[in-house]
């Protein structure tokens, strides 16, 4: 029997592949509720059809006991969320090179592997409806979660901060903001904010 290839099965889906961006083409680790990895699929068909992928997060935390937040620029307001979340990609050695390329890219700093320590793996599931011309959608996003947590001193703080400018993704993370733990409760309840920080 031959296998139906993705952009035929977007099609049927009334998504046209060559339409999407390229994150929502790219090629993502599809696992088990353990965390065991099984492939890779296009983000896209994760999301639609509610498949589990991994994913990484980053929480970064000061000597004055602040937490760093990113404040994103993809979606109708502002959104704050961790400084670095992402999915692991295909290309992705294991879950620390994941959050070490999400580092880069999110707000531009270069970690090294041995000061990042793995707090803990869990699975977070969450809908998200959407409206096109056929009508509503629904996302389905199934992560199996691994969260990091990295405590900074004041010098790594300020190399965070400086590199900040570099960061790939100019348009989606429009700064970052050191928050008083005390304050994130408040943040979560008073703003809007993305999946990461729920």
């Amino acid at each position: 029997m031959k296998l139906i290839k993705t952009d035929k099965l977007l099609d049927y889906m009334d998504i046209v592949y060559s339409q999407l961006n390229d994150s929502d083409k790219e090629s993502i680790i599809v696992s088990d509720e353990n965390g065991k990895e099984m492939g890779a699929l296009p983000r896209i068909l994760c999301h639609i059809l509610g498949i589990m992928h991994k994913t990484v997060y980053l929480v970064i935390l000061d000597e004055h006991n602040q937490m760093l937040l990113q404040i994103r620029n993809d979606s109708e307001t502002p959104r704050y969320d961790l400084p670095v979340a992402g999915h692991m990609k295909s290309s992705d050695k294991d879950v620390f090179s994941a959050i070490i390329r999400e580092a880069h890219e999110e707000i531009g700093y270069n970690f090294q592997r041995k000061i990042l320590r793995l707090l803990l793996t869990y699975n977070h599931s969450s809908e998200t409806r959407h409206d096109n011309i056929h009508g509503q959608y629904c996302l389905r996003n199934v992560e199996n979660r691994s969260v990091f947590i990295l405590s900074a001193d004041d010098d790594l703080v300020q190399k965070i901060n400086n590199s900040f400018n570099k960061r790939l993704e100019q348009d989606l993370v429009s700064k970052i903001v050191w928050i008083p733990i005390n304050k994130i409760n408040d943040i979560i309840s008073n703003n809007d904010v993305a999946d990461g920080l729920r």
